[in-house]
């Protein structure tokens, strides 16, 4: 508020007192009126006005009608009323009145009358609120509710406490999660999901202190090229990115047309990493070559990759996409010739997530500020079947065009569209809308059921050619008592969590506890590579205290090292288990916040779920996950989720907090139906999971089937236990014959992936076979598109005819050369030339292509060709070189090795300022500077590095192996977790997290690295890994870790360290290679072996290339004494040292590969 506007206290005389604060999202000005004279024992009103001017307010009295006046006394009976939306409050209580609103006030603090709009009420407890309305009359306790008085009815959003409802002579009582429904001469209490978007208006303006976002870091996605089979990055230019939306019902079909334009003047491979929401299953991939649009196919991944590598020669073209991690796929192309513009296009179908009556469609497209992709065209255009355009749709994000379909097939069409120029992405662009194609519900009793069915001529006659998708929603009136409730809050700290997620994981905690009923108890804790309790570890009442010290205490946790979905859940369960008396007998929840990027432990979502099922079992807990977008695995937030019979929820950071916070509470306060099993009519085949972990009510239940009987009519049945009773619902099921929903096949497809995926047993050979068969992509499974049809024979890829569907009758998008293609014309112009055909006139067949992995690298064995066996005597010789390994141990490091580094960085300098974002350039040169000595540099290029792209994990490795020369081992080991969070599933960094933790002696985590090392090289791994974190924080006794430790062979090798030591103070060896890159127990590479126990450290290198190796001790703090032993070949040398965090460099290691001719008979 500025100094000029004023501030005046007013009395009312026997009236209602609230104070009157108007907030909205555009807030400009505020302006405070007040009464002249203050009337004792008359509670205080004050008016803020941000919206508009006075005569937004106006003041009625019997039958004369003013504007609101600062100076007039209000008496009892005066009805308020509001033309734009403002904020009323009186000591503890607290009024938003809505546009078109109007209460009358009474001659209490704690009672009025709403005649009529939308009016939020909240209380702190301190005397019930009672508020009247047309319709009923209500009793607030400790409550925030939203009202909406129509003429014939109210509705009321129940967000926080409880609420009697009177009417009719009968009085009902609702709670938190709940909606009441009062019209005519009946009323109903129902459970609802939206209670968050319900009351979402009220926060009019965003409070200065909360930052708005935008967004959230994906973007369009990161575009890059290189030259094949080379990681030198380079940047691409997007000059054109088109998105076609076609919506029919709950599903819809999105197509991304993407142009890359090369502005270097090389040829490069193109790689476009983008996310796609977590539902997402994309279905299609075409490259354009020349004139004509190649369709992609669906392969096995490792077969696409092997065909990819054998053919990224100049002048052939193919394109290639599949699942990185997460929801973040990558598309590869080649080539992309200088200054040439490539085209793709990409389609994914969705099914959609229920809001409100209707449905909520988001393309992502969020990016961090400064930051994605920029591209030179944007165009957007969605097409909602059966949608009323004027009526029954709404659009957010960006200023698009609503109009209705301009032919007479389209008038039933309601058109999303929008354009740009030098377009960057501020935010998801979300449609939110209610009917659409067939939207006919059958109501039952219980809820609704919506039927889509199509009959597919492609299926085999021995298989049901009828699919079926059903759309369920269960209603649950049973209002229930009010529970009492522990939660425990389980924050994701890995480092995927930095930036902008960071801050608003920490205010969306913060006003999590602060919308939690009063009455409700609250455990925090952050989790990374170990759980740490934030703030005091005890449940304690939820209050803005608490809210406050949980808020300060997760701001100021550091984003690093890896993610354990288990860990959190394991903690929590525990914590519930320790309770006792009248404790033990309260609820239990739990609330999940992540992304869903697990890089320790199981990273297998069955897996997951099936350990996190055992663990919640016990504590009955019921747990709901935050989707925090970005790189989020839709099937790990899904396994953790169902595991305790709970939801997951996407995170809008377009929505203030508090509205978030209560759409996530009310998952937890609203009535669960657990245990669900679906029943099927006769003749109707379910391929999808038959139960279902839980079902809130107002959520939808999408149920897959397959029938040999178009025409089928029957019911469906859903049981489960609902509270403590058991709960069945019968909803009335019609299949008609169809062929208009060419997504329903697909749809059944995804439904059955998803399963086999969350199943426990291997069913990859099954997943691999549905995705290919009905053109889902999966993870086991990639896109391939190539130049043409004589390269796709060449290489035995065959064209599927599958059911397609992409939102309306499929154009056929066949172009000059596709038609000469179909024909067969051999005299048709190709686009591009095919290479020349092997001298022998046959085409490589694909089984006996040869790649880099089938030759072995470097390591392959010529053997040599027999020959005539001779006379023993006089057996004939041929000469061979041989190598011969030198090794001298020389004290100190000479300054001649160190004058030499510093001169090589000269040379390293102009390649890295000739191409700066060249990575490798990058590394070299930070490595010549570690091995110059320069250290103060080595950091401030790595940070440069970092400040590039924070997510390299080469960069994070590098930082650890610089943390590690300063003696900050905790940091260095941290770090080096990170690099594992930014690629869970690279087996080279798990392998090396693995090694480093078990060198150390940290076996919990060195299990957990194994278990991840094991997955992503799709190993099996039968090892039960112990919890990490110390449970003492948490006032749990220590639970006794396995006996069992981590054996660390330590076999000799060219180059042996021991390091021996006494005190309590860690030390570590460094050892820097030939290119500058540091071996130590923190940064290891293939064939080092470091073992690490109290007072003794052995590494051990058993091969290296030929150059000069430094040796440096490292202590994390300084004084004691200690010997170093040194063993290169023959020579060994010892010395006495004082380590400490500034040891200089104690020995020199010359490894020399000599080569010498000898004469080796043939054998």
């Amino acid at each position: 508020m500025n100094d000029k506007e004023s501030l005046m206290k007013i009395r009312l005389l026997s009236i209602f007192a609230v104070v009157l604060g108007l907030c909205s999202l555009s807030c400009d000005k505020e302006k405070v009126l007040e009464t002249a004279k203050p009337v004792a024992n008359a509670p205080e009103i004050r008016a803020v006005f941000i919206e508009g001017e006075a005569d937004g307010l106006s003041i009625k009295v019997g039958d004369e009608t003013r504007p609101l006046d600062a100076t007039a006394p209000v008496p009892a009976g005066a009805v308020i009323e509001s033309t734009t939306r403002a904020r009323l409050s009186v000591g503890p209580t607290t009024v938003v009145l809505g546009e078109d609103s109007a209460v009358e006030v009474y001659d209490s603090a704690f009672e009025l009358k709403i005649l009529k709009g939308e009016v939020l009420v909240e209380g702190e407890g301190a005397e019930p609120l009672v508020i009247h309305t047309p319709h009923a009359d209500f009793r607030a306790e400790f409550s925030k509710a939203n009202f909406l008085v129509r003429a014939d009815e109210t509705l009321v959003s129940v967000a926080r406490g409880e609420l009697g409802v009177t009417h009719g002579g009968q009085t009902q009582l609702a709670f938190a999660g709940q909606e009441v429904s009062v019209r005519g001469g009946a009323s109903s209490i129902l459970w609802s999901s939206q209670i968050g978007e319900n009351v979402g208006w009220s926060e009019l303006v965003r409070p200065s202190e909360e930052r708005v976002y935008t967004s959230l870091p994906r973007g369009l996605g990161k575009l890059v090229g290189r030259p094949p089979l080379s990681s030198n990055e380079r940047e691409l230019d997007m000059v054109g990115h088109d998105v076609s939306v076609r919506i029919a019902g709950n599903v819809a079909y999105t197509e991304v047309h993407e142009s890359f334009k090369n502005p270097t003047g090389e040829s490069l491979e193109g790689l476009y990493r983008f996310p796609l929401p977590p539902d997402a299953q994309i279905s299609r991939l075409a490259l354009k070559v020349g004139n004509t649009w190649m369709e992609g196919e669906f392969l096995e991944t490792a077969r696409a990759e092997r065909i990819w590598r054998d053919i990224i020669t100049p002048r052939r073209d193919p394109a290639i996409l599949k699942w990185k991690q997460g929801n973040q796929f990558e598309l590869r192309i080649f080539p992309i010739l200088p200054g040439q513009i490539r085209e793709v296009k990409i389609g994914y179908t969705q099914e959609l997530k229920p809001a409100a009556e209707g449905y909520r469609y988001v393309y992502p497209m969020a990016a961090e500020e400064a930051a994605g992709v920029l591209t030179k065209e944007f165009g957007f255009e969605a097409k909602l079947l059966g949608v009323d355009a004027s009526a029954a749709l709404e659009v957010s994000g960006y200023p698009a065009e609503v109009r209705r379909g301009a032919s007479e097939s389209d008038q039933a069409t309601a058109i999303v569209s929008y354009d740009a120029k030098d377009f960057r992405p501020s935010g998801d662009f979300v449609i939110r809308y209610t009917g659409g194609a067939d939207s006919q519900a059958l109501r039952s009793d219980v809820g609704a059921i919506r039927t889509w069915s199509f009959t597919s001529d492609k299926t085999p006659k021995s298989e049901p050619s009828t699919f079926v998708l059903s759309a369920i929603r269960p209603v649950f009136e049973t209002p229930g008592t009010r529970s009492s409730r522990d939660f425990v809050i389980v924050a994701d700290t890995s480092y995927s969590r930095r930036g902008l997620v960071a801050e608003l994981q920490t205010e969306l905690v913060q006003k999590l506890v602060e919308e939690m009923d009063p009455r409700d108890r609250v455990s925090a804790m952050a989790c990374s590579v170990r759980c740490v309790p934030l703030s005091t570890p005890e449940f304690t009442l939820a209050s803005t205290a608490r809210a406050l010290a949980l808020g300060d205490a997760l701001g100021k946790m550091e984003a690093a090292g890896t993610y354990n979905a288990l860990e959190g859940v394991e903690v929590a369960s525990r914590l519930f288990a320790a309770r006792s008396g009248e404790d033990s007998k309260r609820e239990t929840h739990v609330i999940v916040l992540t992304d869903g990027q697990v890089s320790a432990g199981w990273l297998n979502p069955s897996k997951i779920k099936s350990e996190a099922s055992s663990l919640l079992e016990s504590v009955s807990a019921r747990v709901s996950v935050v989707d925090f977008g970005g790189d989020s695995d839709a099937l790990v937030l899904e396994a953790i989720a169902s595991a305790g019979k709970g939801s997951v929820i996407a995170l809008d950071p377009m929505l203030p907090r508090a509205s978030q916070a209560l759409n996530i509470l009310s998952l937890h306060y609203g009535q669960v139906l657990r245990d669900v099993e679906i029943l099927l009519p006769d003749g109707l085949q379910m391929q999808t999971e038959t139960r279902k972990g839980a079902l809130l009510s107002g959520d939808e239940l999408v149920v897959a089937s397959r029938t040999m009987e178009p025409g089928l009519e029957g019911v469906v049945e859903i049981r489960g236990t609902l509270g403590d009773n058991p709960w069945k619902g019968t909803f009335p099921l019609k299949v008609e014959p169809s062929s208009k929903f060419g997504f329903v096949p697909r749809a059944w497809a995804s439904h059955r992936i998803a399963q086999l995926e969350l199943g426990e047993e291997d069913a990859r050979s099954e997943i691999i076979r549905t995705s290919i068969r009905y053109g889902v992509l999966s993870r086991y499974t990639a896109l391939l598109a190539l130049e043409d049809r004589a390269m796709m024979d060449e290489f035995g890829v065959k064209a599927r005819q599958r059911d397609d569907w992409r939102g309306e009758e499929v154009e056929a998008e066949v172009s000059e050369g596709d038609m000469l293609a179909d024909s067969g014309a051999k005299d048709a112009e190709a686009p591009m030339a095919a290479p020349a055909p092997a001298k022998s006139g046959r085409a490589m067949a694909p089984q006996k292509s040869m790649s880099l992995d089938s030759l072995g690298g470097a390591e392959m064995d010529f053997k040599e060709p027999p020959m005539e066996r001779r006379s023993a005597r006089r057996r004939p010789m041929y000469p061979v070189r041989v190598p011969v390994v030198e090794h001298t141990v020389t004290e100190g490091v000479s300054e001649s090795l160190v004058e030499s580094a510093k001169r090589r960085l000269d040379s390293l300098r102009r390649r890295l300022d000739r191409e700066p974002e060249n990575r490798t350039y990058m590394m070299r040169y930070i490595r010549g500077l570690v091995r110059a000595h320069e250290h103060e540099q080595a950091k401030e290029w790595t940070e440069k590095w970092l400040a590039t792209n924070s997510s390299d994990p080469e960069a994070l490795v590098q930082k650890a192996q610089l943390l590690s020369h300063e003696g900050r081992f905790d940091e260095a080991m941290m770090h080096l977790a990170s690099a594992a969070d930014s690629a869970a599933r690279g087996t080279w960094i798990q392998e090396r997290i693995h090694k480093a933790y078990a060198s150390i002696g940290e076996a919990a985590l060195a299990c957990q690295h194994e278990a991840s090392w094991a997955e992503a090289r799709n190993k099996a791994f039968d090892k039960k890994c112990e919890l990490a974190s110390d449970t003492t924080l948490f006032g749990l006794s220590q639970a006794s870790l396995s006996a069992e430790t981590t054996t660390v062979n330590l076999k000799g090798g060219q180059i042996e360290i021991e390091l021996e030591w006494q005190g309590p103070a860690r030390h570590h060896i460094l050892l820097v290679e030939p290119d500058g890159r540091t071996l130590s127990a923190f940064s290891q590479r293939r064939g080092l072996v470091v073992s690490h126990e109290k007072g003794r450290e052995k590494l051990v290198l058993p091969s290296s290339y030929s150059g000069q190796f430094q040796v440096r001790v490292v202590s994390e703090a300084d004084g004691g004494s200690a010997k170093l032993s040194i063993k290169a070949g023959a020579n060994k040398r010892t010395y006495e040292i004082e380590p400490s965090r500034a040891q200089g460099w104690v020995a020199q290691v010359a490894h020399e590969v000599k080569y010498r001719t000898r004469a080796r008979p043939f054998r």
